[in-house]
């Protein structure tokens, strides 16, 4: 039978306890002790050798000065003895361990030789489910991530457009908690407003069929848009005046665009003073010249039409103004939307009057033509350009796709 290793240690720790009493066994074993002492100190410094608590012995008692060199040589001996009964004894408590992780390797060996191979296949089937779960649970953990950040926008957005809207009517003594202020407000634009519908009804006089008007009027300088008036008539095949009404109602109210973070126009519902009548805050989406305007909307059904109105809110007279409504560009916004019934056909006219009441000159900054070199007809090229893009966009019940064909109103 083969010998391990921890026989040969014990063999040669007993021949050299047999040939160490004699004064000629430090001079047989010189070569062998530096060689030992070699081995047992890279033992030492590997960290395999023995604890400090395994190597600690009651000290000798110290030579006088006169103690021969025998003497000396004797107890050198003794002491390198302790030491290399102690490394000995941990070298066989390290084969030992050794020869266990040895056996129990060629165990694991022989059980992995021995597995079937539908049994491998099972096991790299697993490992490839498993890896495949992982990956698709961290695909949910930053899904998930993402979709709390996305929350998180949102709420913050429209808490955003309340605290600023009540801040600023608080400083406009029109605060939307009041509900007797605010109906008083919203009744007294509502008058206002029908007071203009005879007005706009001349306007409509005379109108065609698929007719859209976008007369800008400038500043006196000629450079910059003063006022811009839409007029606007549109048919809709086979389709009641009601279902008509509808859809345009909940185009302009917001209901079909509040969550689409890349459409032109975003609306944001503030309040709703009652079914018919509801305060936004709307946002026209440009990468140049953006802008937000402050809506009340009212929708009146008559036995035989609908009128659809909104108007700006704001008090644009400058003492009342306040820095949370500051737009860079602002607008005093009137429409008129009349839906009546032609037949099987319903046909939409549609009246809108923007007057800029911001600060002058800061839209032709915006829009890039108010450098001097410029004539005056290309500025105004730009500019009227940059209205009729943002008329079709913002607001209108004459751009809607084509309606739905119903045969009765809703």
């Amino acid at each position: 039978m083969e010998k391990s290793l921890g026989d040969d240690l014990a063999g040669l720790w007993a021949e050299m306890m047999n040939d160490g009493g004699s004064d000629n066994a430090l001079a047989s074993h010189q070569d062998f002790s530096s060689h030992e002492e070699h081995f047992i100190s890279a033992l030492l410094d590997s960290g395999i050798g023995p604890s400090s608590a395994a190597t600690h012995h009651t000290p000798l008692s110290p030579l006088p000065a006169a103690a021969t060199f025998l003497e000396r040589e004797r107890q050198r001996k003794m002491m390198y003895r302790r030491r290399m009964k102690d490394e000995a004894a941990h070298l066989q408590d390290l084969c030992t361990h050794l020869e266990a992780r040895r056996a129990q390797l060629i165990r694991r060996r022989e059980r992995r030789l021995q597995q079937t191979p539908e049994e491998k296949q099972a096991i790299e089937k697993w490992a490839l489910t498993v890896q495949s779960m992982r990956d698709q649970n961290a695909a949910i953990m930053q899904f998930n991530s993402t979709l709390r950040d996305s929350i998180r926008q949102q709420i913050l957005m429209a808490m955003s457009y309340q605290r600023t809207v009540r801040h600023a009517l608080h400083h406009m003594n029109l605060s939307l908690a009041n509900d007797e202020q605010k109906r008083d407000k919203i009744h007294q634009l509502l008058v206002n407003q029908r007071a203009q519908l005879d007005h706009i009804r001349v306007k409509w006089l005379g109108l065609l069929e698929g007719e859209d008007k976008c007369n800008v009027t400038f500043n006196a300088a000629q450079t910059d848009i003063a006022h811009a008036e839409i007029v606007r008539c549109r048919r809709f095949h086979a389709t009641a005046p009601g279902v008509a009404a509808n859809r345009i109602w909940l185009q302009l109210t917001g209901d079909t665009t509040n969550n689409a973070a890349a459409a032109p126009r975003i609306a944001q519902r503030l309040d709703t003073i009652d079914p018919s009548t509801f305060y936004t805050r709307v946002y026209m989406n440009d990468d140049v010249a953006p802008f937000g305007l402050n809506v009340v909307q009212h929708r009146h059904d008559l036995p035989d039409r609908h009128l659809i109105m909104y108007r700006t809110m704001d008090d644009n007279s400058g003492a009342t103004d306040h820095a949370c409504f500051d737009d860079v560009i602002k607008w005093d916004v009137v429409c008129w939307l009349e839906v009546t019934q032609e037949g099987s056909d319903t046909l939409v006219k549609e009246y809108i009057s923007y007057t800029q009441v911001g600060h002058h000159a800061i839209l032709p900054a915006l829009l890039g033509c108010d450098a001097d070199s410029d004539p005056i007809t290309a500025k105004q090229t730009k500019l009227r350009a940059w209205m009729q893009q943002v008329v079709s966009k913002l607001y209108s019940g004459c751009k809607l796709p084509p309606l739905p064909t119903s045969s009765s109103s809703t």
